[in-house]
């Protein structure tokens, strides 16, 4: 599959000083990753919703959200959180939440989502 850019276009102009949401997709032998780095937030949640309904699973795939590069999370990324986790699971899949820190594992603790994800 390789590297994917998810198409950013889907909401308005990003603000000064708000640095936008990026998604890449890798296909590795045991599942699929999804870097996402930026802000995920009301408007960029439905760029998370859209790649992971995008993923094709057959049922043993593990899906990786490596949120690394997560620099910023609200209530919209956090919505979002929890509907990737819906989907993949309805699709039969695995999601595990990678490397978040700072601000957005802060933000997961507090509305006890950490104890709805899997984190890693």
């Amino acid at each position: 599959m390789g590297r994917v850019d998810v198409a950013t276009d889907i909401h308005p102009p990003v603000p000064d000083g708000v640095v936008p949401l990026s998604i890449q997709v890798c296909e590795l032998g045991q599942g699929i990753t999804l870097q996402i780095s930026g802000e995920l937030d009301f408007l960029t949640a439905r760029e998370l919703s859209q790649a992971v309904q995008a993923l094709e699973l057959d049922g043993q795939r593990r899906v990786v959200l490596d949120l690394t590069g997560l620099m910023f999370c609200d209530a919209g990324g956090v919505s979002s959180l929890l509907q990737a986790n819906r989907s993949v699971r309805r699709q039969g899949g695995q999601l595990l939440v990678r490397g978040v820190s700072g601000l957005p594992r802060r933000i997961l603790a507090i509305t006890e989502v950490d104890q709805i994800l899997d984190l890693e």
